[in-house]
């Protein structure tokens, strides 16, 4: 992951033991105005719009919440050393899971055992995230191999 030249906001010289939040990088890097180690984000010449394309695997049928970046998240600037806003935190214009489209404001899905593609639309560039979490296994009928939420 990542984006050519940008190496985040702990420089290029390794991870210093942490992992920053905003995985997706939609853009080209901007340069011109010295913001190392983070430099914003610019619309390509081919446009803003990108189309991001997954496919979630799922053991069994579960319940999982989403993640995703947040107007609030700042970034950190670690030439300033402060924690920035800049304007450039993105979330997805469109979601569909499994060839639905979702709401905006849906916090939980359910996924299908096996795979679940996903389709993330953007139009902005920008830094974000868009992860999910198993909340629980959805249980139909007496299988034995979906254990109880609490353990056994």
């Amino acid at each position: 992951m990542g984006l050519k030249d940008d190496p985040g906001h702990q420089g290029y010289h390794g991870m210093k033991g942490k992992v920053n939040n905003e995985l997706i990088s939609l853009g080209k890097i901007n340069k011109t105005r010295f913001f190392y180690p983070v430099y914003p984000l610019e619309a390509e010449e081919e446009g803003s719009d990108y189309y991001l394309w997954s496919t979630v695997l799922s053991p069994c049928p579960m319940q999982v919440k989403i993640n995703k970046s947040r107007i609030s998240s700042p970034v950190y600037n670690a030439y300033k050393r402060t924690w920035d806003y800049g304007g450039q935190i993105v979330t997805p214009q469109k979601v569909y899971l499994n060839h639905t489209l979702l709401e905006n404001d849906q916090n939980e899905v359910e996924l299908k055992s096996g795979n679940n593609p996903v389709l993330l639309k953007y139009n902005k560039t920008g830094r974000g995230y868009y992860l999910s979490k198993k909340v629980r296994s959805i249980v139909h009928g007496n299988n034995p191999f979906h254990w109880p939420q609490n353990g056994i």
